[in-house]
């Protein structure tokens, strides 16, 4: 696993266990098909539940 991959993995695993259930499931289904860091990051700060976790 590359050292970007291994970076979004653990950012989005301490992601999935800050957000309701129903968001941290579409997240790792989004990520197990598409795996692009990019449109994840964009749609992680395009959501309303992102913003709790980005302002820490």
């Amino acid at each position: 696993m590359s050292k970007i991959l291994r970076a979004v993995h653990a950012y989005l695993s301490d992601v999935l266990k800050r957000l309701p259930t129903h968001k941290a499931t579409q997240i790792e289904g989004y990520c197990n098909t598409a795996g692009n860091p990019i449109k994840i990051k964009k749609w992680l700060w395009g959501s309303a539940d992102a913003y709790s976790f980005t302002t820490y």
